[in-house]
């Protein structure tokens, strides 16, 4: 889990260090395993880079990941067309669309949707759907993030997602006859434009640490929106063009965007509560 920049240059792991963190962006190894620890020279490792460049003498065949991330980017293994399992061993807290397209692990369908085998779990992250098979979606219970762009443009009515901790970016997006969807306590973050243009939306109740920009936004019948306790951060134009008439910041909230509305908004009440003051950021 933790080695040396000597040990890391052995392994053919090529990086930058930004803001005390390490960004994985390349594998040179020689070696049939690509291995990524927690740790180089003591700075942690928190991001593998959109598609992991690799050496024409490369043969990677597994990925084993000890690193605690905070994202997996776009399409970050897709460079290894023998790769066949992927292990993260550490925490993981977002991760990006394809990140193994064109690459040998084991895909599988289950009711329509299609899973990634991550560690020895076959439905870890829904990665596509088949739209011939239902419009009533219900994911497995091992299924722990829905990738970029999974259910993009998909005719289905509801979506039931029982202990998911990610929703990726656009990964409903323009899904218009969606009218339903069972949001987990699991939940900790949906990404940009997640649900943008579901047009059919009316209602949501979600208990979620971060909505980040314009994940609902142009939901143009979406008239009430509930948020739990946990939201920490509502991104820019989070709600824009929406049907929103008004609108309760929870408590927990450390910052939300001012523009989170967007500039065409139909919004009139906005509920704040808690003796609480807060500062712009450009102005201070």
């Amino acid at each position: 889990p933790d080695i040396t920049a000597e040990k890391a240059k052995e392994w053919g792991l090529i990086y930058d260090v930004e803001n005390g963190e390490v960004i994985i962006k390349k594998c040179a190894s020689r070696d049939m395993s690509l291995i990524i620890p927690k740790t180089i020279d003591g700075v942690p490792i928190k991001q593998i880079k959109n598609s992991i460049q690799w050496s024409s003498l490369s043969k990677i065949m597994s990925a084993i990941v000890f690193a605690d991330l905070d994202y997996i980017c776009d399409y970050a293994f897709s460079q290894f067309p023998d790769l066949t399992s992927i292990a993260l061993l550490g925490k993981v807290d977002k991760v990006g669309a394809n990140f193994a397209e064109k690459t040998n692990v084991e895909k599988t369908e289950k009711e329509g949707v299609t899973y990634i085998r991550v560690n020895d779990n076959a439905y870890y992250m829904a990665v596509g759907y088949n739209e011939n098979v239902a419009d009533i979606v219900h994911l497995d219970k091992d299924t722990k993030f829905i990738t970029s762009f999974a259910f993009m443009n998909a005719p289905i009515k509801s979506i039931i997602m029982p202990n998911v901790v990610g929703v990726g970016k656009l990964a409903f997006s323009s899904c218009k006859k969606l009218e339903y969807i069972d949001f987990p306590d699991t939940l900790k973050y949906i990404d940009e434009r997640a649900f943008s243009m579901c047009t059919k939306l009316n209602g949501v109740n979600v208990n979620v640490e971060e909505i980040s920009d314009a994940a609902f936004y142009s939901c143009d019948c979406l008239k009430d929106f509930r948020l739990g306790s946990s939201t920490k951060k509502i991104g820019f134009e989070a709600f824009g063009d929406t049907d929103l008439f008004d609108f309760e910041i929870p408590e927990s909230v450390e910052s939300f965007n001012s523009g989170m509305f967007g500039s065409d908004s139909r919004i009139q009440q906005v509920y704040i509560p808690g003796n609480r003051i807060w500062k712009n950021e450009k102005t201070g």
